[in-house]
C-alpha cells in the first residue's frame, strides 16, 4: 500500500502533419493504428434521443501522433523516466484575457477536455468558452473561439448558498468534424440552455432553447452533476447516439433528450425512472387485475457522481453505488460501501467524516472509488510533509478504492492512498480517471494532478507554479497501437493482440493545454527500491526545465512516508559526481 502527498488543492487529436512536396521520394510514415473496434460501415440512424443527426460516431480513436518537421522540437516542461509532458497548444486570447484576472479562490471555474467531439470547454458562472483542440500544435495561433453566456439562475429556486457557481455542461458531438457541436448547459438552479450548433457563439450566442429542470424550490435540491451517455449498445447506431443525465442533491435523475421537428431540435425533459402513477394502480384494481408491484425507490442522498458503462449506471450517491439499468430505468442493485471502506483504510480507526468524492468503472463488476475523510496533520507526521502556503490543520485525505461486486454485496480488491490536501484549499472538485484500464490512475484537483499505479508503489504528480493558474480539465486519450514499435511476429487483433504501453492525457490549464504520455510498462514494472529516485529525478527537472518560461510546472520534493531520503540524497550525490 503506497501512500502519497500533495500540495493543497481543494475539483491527441495528433493528426498527421501533411508534408510539403519535395522532389525526393518522401521518407516512410509512421503508421498509427487505433486500439478499438472498426465502426460498422453504414450506422443505422436514430432520432429516440437525439434528432440532430449525431448518431455517426466521431471515431475518437483517430487521435494520432502528429508528425513534426525534422527543424521542430516539441516543448517539453517535464520529464521523467516513466512520464512526460510537453506543450500541447495554446488557449484562445479570449480565454486568456478571461482568466488573466481570475480570482480562483472566489470565482467558479470549470472545463473539460472532450476527446469525442474534439472540443474542449472552459466556463464561468457568466460566460463558456468553447475551441478546437483537434488540430492544434505547439506553433498554432489562437484557435477560434466560440462563446456563449451561461444560464441564469432559476428565479424560483432561492435556497441554493452560492448561485454563482460555475454550470454543469455536455457537449452534443456532432456526425463530422467539420461541423460544430452542440452544447447543453445547466446550472445548479436547473436553469437549462441548450444550442443545437455552438456556432452561434461567433455571433452572441442568441439562438438557443431555455428550459427549466422541475427542482423542489421550497427544499434544497440543486443539480450536482451532469453526464453524457453513449447509446450505442441500447441499439441507437454506432457508439454515436447519446441521452444525457443530471442528478440532483435529493437523488432524482433527470433524463434529458433532443428531438428534431420540422427542421428545429428541441430538448425534452423527463424523470429518469418515475414512480408508478397511482392512478394506473387504481384502474388496476377497480377492472381487477393484479396490480404490478411498485418498483423499488433508493433512499434520497446527494448524488456525487454518475457514470455509464454499457446499458448500466452507476450512481454514487454519498457512500452508497447504484446500478442502474439504462434502457428500462430500473435499479438493479444498491450497496453502502463505507463500513467495507473504513475497513479496508485503517481498520475502521481514525477514518472521520468518510465521503465518496467520485467513481469511475474499470469492468463491469469493478468499480474505483475515490473517498475523502478528514484527518489532523502536523508537520512532524510523515503525511503532512507537503510544500504548503496554508498552515497546517485539518486535512482531507484521499483513497483510491477497488471495489468487486456483484450487487447487492460489494468488498474491496485493492486500496491505496492517493494524495492529501489541507482544509483551507482552493475550492475544487477532485475528479478520477482511469489509464490503460485501470492500471493507471489519474486525480485532478485544483492545482495538482496525481498520478497512481494499482499494482506497483509509482506515484508522480504535476504541481502548477502560480498561485493565479489552475487545472480546469483532463481527459485520456485513446489508446493507440505504434505499429513501427510492435512486435512483427505479435498479433495485431484488438482482443488478443499487442498491448498498448502508452496512455496519454491531454490537460487544460489556466494558460494553455498540456500532453502528458505516460509509459505504462515502465510504471507497472516500478520496484520499491527505485523510490528515492525520485529526488534525483525532481532535481534534475529543476534543473532542466524550471528556466524555460512557459512552463507552468513547478519541481518539489514529493512527499512519502516511504521514501529513504538519506538513500535517495546519496544516490543524487553519486549522479552528481558522474555528471
Amino acid at each position: 500500500m503506497a501512500t502519497f502527498a500533495s500540495p493543497p488543492p481543494r475539483r491527441t487529436h495528433r493528426y498527421a502533419t501533411p508534408r510539403p512536396s519535395s522532389g525526393t521520394p518522401p521518407r516512410p510514415r509512421r503508421l498509427v493504428g487505433a486500439h478499438r473496434a472498426a465502426p460498422a460501415a453504414s450506422p443505422p440512424h436514430s432520432v429516440a434521443e437525439s434528432g440532430m443527426e449525431v448518431d455517426e460516431a466521431p471515431t475518437p480513436g483517430a487521435y494520432a501522433q502528429a508528425e513534426k518537421a525534422s527543424n521542430q522540437k516539441d516543448t517539453i516542461f517535464a520529464k521523467t523516466e516513466e512520464l512526460i509532458v510537453g506543450l500541447y497548444g495554446t488557449l484562445p486570447v479570449e480565454v486568456k484575457q478571461a482568466l488573466r484576472s481570475t480570482d480562483f479562490l472566489v470565482e467558479s471555474y470549470t472545463g473539460c477536455v472532450d476527446v469525442t467531439s474534439g472540443y474542449t470547454l472552459v466556463a464561468s458562472a457568466k460566460t463558456c468558452f468553447l475551441w478546437s483542440h483537434a488540430t492544434l500544435k505547439p506553433t498554432s495561433p489562437s484557435p477560434t473561439c466560440y462563446i456563449l453566456p451561461c444560464p441564469l439562475p432559476s428565479p424560483s429556486h432561492t435556497n441554493l448558498t452560492s448561485p454563482s457557481l460555475a454550470p454543469h455542461h455536455a457537449i452534443v458531438p456532432s456526425r463530422s468534424r467539420s461541423i460544430e457541436p452542440g452544447l447543453i448547459l445547466v446550472s445548479p438552479t436547473g436553469a437549462t440552455r441548450f444550442w443545437p450548433s455552438i456556432s452561434s457563439g461567433l455571433s452572441g450566442g442568441g439562438a438557443s432553447e431555455a428550459v427549466d429542470l422541475p427542482l423542489e424550490a421550497t427544499g434544497d435540491e440543486y443539480v450536482s452533476c451532469l453526464v453524457r451517455t453513449d447509446l450505442g449498445g441500447l441499439g441507437g447506431g454506432s457508439g454515436g447516439a447519446y441521452a444525457y443525465l443530471a442528478a440532483t442533491s435529493t437523488g432524482r435523475i433527470f433524463r434529458l433528450g433532443i428531438t428534431s421537428q420540422g427542421g428545429k431540435h428541441a430538448l425534452t425533459v423527463r424523470l429518469f425512472a418515475p414512480p408508478t402513477q397511482s392512478s394506473s394502480l387504481s384502474l388496476s384494481r377497480f377492472l381487477g387485475w393484479s396490480a404490478p408491484s411498485p418498483a423499488v425507490r433508493p433512499e434520497p442522498g446527494n448524488v456525487v457522481a454518475l457514470v455509464s458503462s454499457g446499458d448500466d449506471v452507476f450512481v454514487l450517491v454519498e457512500t452508497r453505488i447504484q446500478k442502474w439499468a439504462l434502457g428500462t430505468e430500473e435499479l438493479n442493485g444498491e450497496a453502502d460501501v463505507a463500513e467495507v471502506v473504513r475497513e479496508a483504510i485503517g481498520g475502521g480507526v481514525g477514518i472521520e467524516d468518510l465521503e465518496g468524492v467520485d467513481l469511475a468503472v474499470e469492468s463491469p463488476n469493478t468499480l474505483v472509488l475515490l473517498v475523502s475523510y478528514a484527518s489532523a496533520g502536523t508537520e512532524e507526521d510523515p503525511g503532512a510533509m507537503i510544500v504548503d502556503q496554508f498552515s497546517f490543520g485539518t486535512r482531507r485525505v484521499f483513497w483510491s478504492i477497488f471495489i468487486h461486486f456483484p450487487f447487492p454485496m460489494a468488498h474491496v480488491n485493492l486500496g491505496f492512498q492517493t494524495c492529501s490536501q489541507n482544509a483551507s484549499s482552493p475550492p475544487a472538485h477532485p475528479r478520477l480517471t482511469l489509464l490503460s484500464g485501470g492500471a493507471v490512475t489519474a486525480v485532478l484537483f485544483g492545482e495538482v494532478v496525481i498520478f497512481s499505479a494499482r499494482d506497483t508503489p509509482y506515484h508522480d504528480r504535476l504541481v502548477l507554479k502560480s498561485s493565479s493558474d489552475r487545472f480546469l480539465g483532463l481527459s485520456a486519450l485513446p489508446p493507440v497501437i505504434t505499429l513501427d514499435h510492435a512486435d512483427p511476429n505479435s498479433s495485431m487483433d484488438t482482443d488478443g493482440g499487442d498491448r498498448v504501453n502508452e496512455a496519454e492525457v491531454l490537460i487544460v490549464t489556466g494558460d494553455s493545454m498540456l500532453r502528458v504520455s505516460l509509459d505504462v510498462e515502465k510504471v507497472q514494472g516500478f520496484k520499491p527500491e527505485s523510490l528515492p529516485d525520485l529526488l534525483r529525478a525532481t532535481l534534475k527537472q529543476a534543473i532542466l526545465y524550471s528556466p524555460i518560461p512557459a512552463n507552468p510546472l513547478q519541481f518539489i520534493f514529493p512527499p512519502s512516508p516511504v521514501l529513504d531520503w538519506r538513500s535517495a540524497h546519496a544516490r543524487c550525490g553519486r549522479y552528481q559526481l558522474l555528471q
